[in-house]
């Protein structure tokens, strides 16, 4: 089937799910009987057409068209913001080369920060050259939920071969990006984009487990993680006990954790999103709470026979001895396993998710660029082949002990 294209304005095939910018008494008003009638995506899709994708992730502007691949509608985001300042879910820019410095550097203090700083300046400099002459801080970013880990529909190669040509035409001057491509996950999908002129550029490396297998169980760290989260002291809360005035402690323990303590470069998820995710199960919500109050968030993300987490936060003052991270990773392993599911891991944490089964492997973003002129072609190819060298080489070093 042959893919088709559509902004998020009247005349679109999606107008119907997507309501005009509502009054602030509006935007209070309960769910109505059209909209509930919306799966979690198109939910998704139709806030972000109405109000901008800004209303589920703060440190985000963007655009937001729609792309029909396969039969399945999916969202195309075009940064309108500053690409390195952005979240790296909507940025190129941000998630390849902003994120990766400010990492580094977090990992150096006094003297060597200062030093750091200006190497990795000096260093970052004909990437940011190529970035800037590919435009690929402004790319189409396809089927992109803003969400850490994307779970993309099972596309065939035929249906990556339709979209393609037509994802060009739309977008005639912007780069095509993919995000979220693991040929160990998912090779139909990583062959069917080489095979259309995609380019796969290392951009990750990630962890993937299978719960349904019960070697995975015998990890000693998994089993005293789920025998800590069986303990009665913190109380597990579901996604049908949670209410909307859980909402606000809940971002608030995410951001205390993704954005306060990590980098103000993660997705900055807004009440609205929490929101979508409590009211419209985006995500399935789950809470931990201590003396009658929330202080741990899971937010459960389920697509195609996978399962992943792009929220989790706890309150990081209180005592590590509660262990509430690691309860809420032995959460999320068991709802894997409870819903039939492969698991993705993503990034981060290596030794920890190596300890409880997960297998490492390198993901990618998949880049088109063979309908741009010459020289941005060129600039963008030449990017490609430096981050094939130095992406396994920083994530080695990355990963070592401090």
């Amino acid at each position: 089937m042959a893919a088709t294209l559509t902004t998020l304005m009247p005349a679109s095939p999606l107008a119907a799910m997507i309501p005009s910018r509502p009054s602030p008494r509006a935007a209070r008003a309960p769910t109505t009987e059209a909209s509930a009638a919306l799966s979690p995506d198109q939910a998704w899709n139709a806030g972000a057409g109405a109000d901008g994708v800004i209303r589920w992730v703060a440190n985000v502007a963007a655009r937001l068209n729609t792309a029909c691949i396969g039969g399945q509608v999916v969202p195309v985001t075009v940064l309108t913001g500053p690409p390195s300042r952005s979240s790296y879910v909507g940025s190129p820019h941000a998630a390849w080369i902003s994120y990766p410095v400010a990492e580094a550097l977090d990992r150096l203090s006094g003297w060597k920060r200062h030093l750091g700083a200006a190497a990795l300046n000096t260093l970052a400099v004909p990437f940011v050259a190529a970035q800037v002459v590919g435009r690929l801080g402004r790319a189409a970013v396809v089927a992109n939920h803003l969400v850490s880990t994307n779970l993309h529909p099972t596309w065939t190669t035929a249906d990556i071969a339709a979209a393609t040509p037509d994802l060009t035409v739309r977008f005639p001057d912007r780069p095509l990006v993919l995000r979220n491509i693991c040929p160990a996950a998912d090779p139909v999908l990583a062959d069917g984009l080489t095979a259309a002129g995609w380019r796969l550029i290392p951009a990750r490396r990630i962890y993937l487990a299978d719960p349904r297998e019960p070697a995975l169980w015998k990890h000693n760290h998994l089993k005293r993680d789920v025998k800590l989260l069986g303990q009665t002291d913190v109380e597990l809360v579901g996604p049908e006990e949670l209410t909307a005035r859980d909402l606000p402690a809940l971002r608030t323990v995410f951001r205390q954790l993704f954005i306060a303590k990590h980098s103000a470069l993660n997705p900055d998820y807004t009440e609205s999103f929490f929101r979508l995710c409590h009211e419209r199960r985006f995500l399935d919500l789950y809470a931990l709470r201590l003396d009658g109050r929330p202080v741990g968030v899971l937010g459960v993300y389920e697509r195609n026979g996978w399962v992943t987490t792009p929220l989790i936060g706890y309150d990081t003052t209180l005592p590590q001895e509660l262990g509430l991270y690691r309860r809420l990773m032995a959460l999320l392993f068991r709802e894997a396993k409870r819903r039939g599911c492969r698991l993705h891991l993503s990034s981060g944490a290596g030794g920890f998710k190596a300890a409880r089964g997960g297998i490492a492997h390198m993901e990618y973003t998949a880049v088109h660029a063979r309908h741009l002129a010459a020289p941005r072609r060129a600039a963008i190819a030449a990017f490609a082949s430096a981050m094939d060298r130095a992406v396994p080489w920083v994530l080695e070093r990355a990963e070592r002990p401090r």
